[in-house]
């Protein structure tokens, strides 16, 4: 399972069918850089964007021809790479996939097998994995090498672990700062990789607050639960599964991207992700960022869809088994009865979110390459704020070359 304000009234769109291309990307005078040698600062506040009260019927999606080009298995203990074995993919209980299939969610096979069991046993001996791990660049440098010959030459591709996307899409509606590294190289692709000097402990790895520790583990147990036991020369207690998505943001940018998947689904063949959670309340805040990360989080792959196993928030006994489609994740945050309502980061939108994916990106593209050197590879801090200023500068750190 992968582990991370704005209050201000809005003008309307003219039409809702308004093409969202002439959106896109600010040329307001008042944005103007301040700019030193080699850095750069920008607000991006007045991003343009579609309403928050802008409802339409069907999901936008962030990328498109998404397509996976490679996938890798990764077992930690010697660090041995597995390539395009699909045999290695970590399975759903075929109960489980024949549970999702036929929508029966009173299945007694099912109840009796999963609801019921308390989510959080085993939690005192459970070894996270190293945060190192979580954050390594070898698979996706490799998956780089790989692919590079294919990727278009006029285009710059961003080459990314999925979570710092997540991460970047997600700044409008958190009110905490962003820090990571992008690393331009000769041939204008752009590594993002972890800002270490920024990079804190959360999730799974929190030091300071055991309950949220254990909130998170009660997604590992799910998978755990929900997914095939390891059989002697195949899933390794210890092995990670990657795939690598290639998909386009618009006709400058495209994107390069390691998820780490939880597992598939042999019936539809379709990667799902698993999460844990407590039943959903639209009116807390942070349900809805909860439900928009998922979207997000799914919508950037070709095939996924979700398992939520929702939790008694008392007893964290698994209470109920649910699939949601990209589709039923954006229903639940975007629809009349919700937008309608007063609320800060821009009502959790997700056509807001998939404005924003545009036009940072498109900032992130021109600047980065404005800055950088021609002949070699120039790795840059950069940081956006809670007002969604960003700010670019040399950074300190050392990222090594893609190739």
């Amino acid at each position: 399972m992968t582990t991370v304000s704005c209050d201000k009234d809005e003008n309307k769109v003219d039409q809702l069918g308004e093409s969202l291309s002439q959106l896109r990307i600010s040329t307001r005078k008042n944005n103007k850089p301040s700019q030193k040698k080699g850095s750069l600062v920008l607000s991006c506040k007045k991003f343009p964007h579609v309403s928050v009260n802008y409802v339409v019927d069907k999901t936008p999606k962030l990328l498109t021809d998404c397509k996976e080009v490679h996938n890798c298995s990764y077992i930690i203990n010697d660090a041995t790479l597995l390539w395009n074995e699909a045999s290695r993919k970590p399975r759903l209980r075929p109960e489980v996939c024949t549970y999702i299939k036929d929508s029966k969610w009173e299945n007694k096979a099912v109840k009796d097998s999963f609801i019921g069991i308390d989510l959080t046993k085993g939690y005192d001996d459970y070894v996270p994995l190293d945060r190192n791990v979580l954050n390594s660049l070898v698979i996706l440098k490799e998956a780089y090498q790989r692919y590079e010959k294919t990727l278009n030459p006029e285009k710059t591709t961003f080459v990314s672990l999925r979570h710092h996307i997540i991460d970047i899409i997600m700044c409008p509606f958190l009110d905490e700062p962003l820090s990571l590294l992008m690393t331009v190289q000769p041939d204008k692709n752009i590594l993002i990789s972890v800002d270490k000097s920024k990079d804190k402990p959360n999730g799974i790895h929190e030091t300071r607050n055991s309950f949220n520790k254990k909130i998170c583990y009660t997604g590992f147990a799910l998978e755990d639960l929900l997914i095939e036991s390891p059989t002697e020369g195949h899933i390794l207690e210890h092995e990670l599964y990657y795939s690598i998505v290639h998909g386009s943001l618009n006709d400058e940018i495209d994107l390069l991207i390691q998820a780490e998947m939880d597992s598939i689904n042999t019936l539809t063949d379709t990667y799902t992700e698993i999460k844990s959670s407590v039943h959903f309340k639209l009116g807390n805040t942070y349900h809805r960022r909860k439900l928009l990360r998922m979207w997000i989080q799914t919508n950037l792959l070709p095939k996924s869809d979700l398992l939520i196993g929702f939790r008694n928030s008392y007893s964290n006994e698994l209470e109920q088994l649910k699939a949601y489609k990209i589709q039923d994740i954006y229903h639940k945050i975007n629809n009349s009865s919700i937008v309608g309502k007063p609320g800060k980061f821009y009502k959790f939108n997700p056509n807001v979110a998939n404005d924003w994916f545009q036009h940072i990106f498109q900032v992130l593209k021109q600047n980065l390459l404005l800055l950088s050197q021609e002949s070699t590879s120039t790795t840059f801090k950069v940081q956006i704020d809670t007002n969604l200023t960003l700010s670019i500068s040399p950074a300190s750190q050392f990222v090594t070359a893609l190739g």
